[in-house]
């Protein structure tokens, strides 16, 4: 590891292969407002623990952290997940590949202003989860396989999900009690439902996305999902 943790000479991780197996992780970073770059490491097989205290059986877990910035990081063959970060913000996940993970592929759960953009993404259950996480960008990324693309969970806010290639999962972009969100110019095909508004979702503006090749919707609202605005979308069977 370089770096003195400052804004022009961070901290830096870079170019290891690293296997979690039996450890549960490849590699934890926590409790830090220290700038960071993980950059050009492959992470893999993470596995063998199963359980708390903060993720279980992850590639890549950020914990409590801001200033990260993550770069060119294959993470892949997780139990759970790829990559998983709990209570951070400020922090970017770019440029890298996550694949064939257990359950989730990068997963946000209660962070704020990240940005997740220009990543390959493909064959885990949810290929992108934000959970109770306000204002993160997701954008440019390519995802493919998996029950959802793209799948915001009761309280994620006020996020931007923009211009993803979306190809084969069950569901593009689902959201389940969610507001306040941009959800433009994405391309999402060949599924169930494109974009799915599945519970009480209030208030989210939807424009210039284009769905096709859904068995079910190209957009969806149901149950409770009042006061969005749809315009300019494009939904071809």
């Amino acid at each position: 590891v370089s770096g003195t943790g400052t804004v022009v000479d961070p901290y830096v991780i870079e170019g290891r292969n690293i296997s979690g197996a039996g450890h549960g992780y490849c590699i934890y970073i926590g409790n830090t407002t220290d700038y960071f770059t993980l950059a050009n490491c492959t992470l893999h097989h993470s596995n063998g623990v199963g359980k708390a205290p903060w993720a279980n059986d992850v590639g890549l877990i950020l914990y409590n952290v801001s200033r990260g910035r993550v770069f060119n990081v294959t993470s892949y063959s997780g139990t759970w997940a790829g990559m998983f970060m709990r209570d951070s913000d400020n922090n970017s996940i770019c440029n890298s590949t996550v694949r064939n993970n257990g359950y989730d592929g990068i997963v946000l759960q209660y962070c704020n202003d990240c940005r997740i953009s220009n990543n390959t993404i493909y064959s885990s259950g949810i290929e992108i989860h934000l959970y109770t996480s306000v204002r993160n960008t997701v954008s440019n990324n390519t995802i493919t396989g998996g029950s959802y693309g793209v799948d915001m969970w009761t309280g994620a806010n006020s996020n931007s999900i923009l211009n993803n290639t979306i190809k084969t999962t069950n569901h593009g972009v689902r959201l389940y009690q969610c507001s306040y969100n941009v959800i433009s110019g994405n391309s999402v095909e060949l599924g169930y439902n494109g974009i799915w508004l599945e519970r009480d979702d209030l208030n989210n503006l939807i424009f210039k996305n284009n769905c096709s090749s859904h068995v079910f919707y190209g957009i969806r609202l149901e149950s409770g999902s009042n006061s969005n605005v749809l315009a300019n979308n494009t939904c071809l069977d």
